[in-house]
């Protein structure tokens, strides 16, 4: 027995002495439906692992565009709240509509 045949399980051992005994037909469709087996099986754990690896990535994009998101709108509304405090706090004001709101001129006033 070599090195390779003693690694491998005892399972594995009785099922291809099990394999030898069949007729040529036999293991020829034994065979082809191993190999689709073996390929449905490996397409279906690439597409689940290629699925995952595209969710992860939407996920990641979903995250950056809500951050993204959530960023603009803070610098709009440090915009719009810089805007007000300019607005209110504006010294520029002409007050020359005051005497026009009930505020009577030092000449009205004698």
């Amino acid at each position: 027995m070599s090195d390779k045949e003693k690694k491998r399980s005892k399972k594995y051992n009785r099922t291809r002495e099990k394999f030898d005994e069949l007729p040529l037909e036999e293991k020829a469709t034994f065979l082809v439906e191993a190999v689709f087996t073996t390929l449905t099986k490996g397409i279906e754990q690439a597409g689940k692992a290629f699925s995952d690896e595209l969710n992860s990535l939407f996920d990641q994009a979903r995250e950056r565009a809500e951050q993204h998101a959530e960023d603009s709108a803070s610098e709009q509304g440090e915009g719009e709240a810089g805007a007000a405090t300019d607005e209110a706090g504006d010294d520029h004001h002409d007050h020359s509509s005051d005497d026009d709101a009930g505020n009577e001129s030092p000449e009205e006033k004698h």
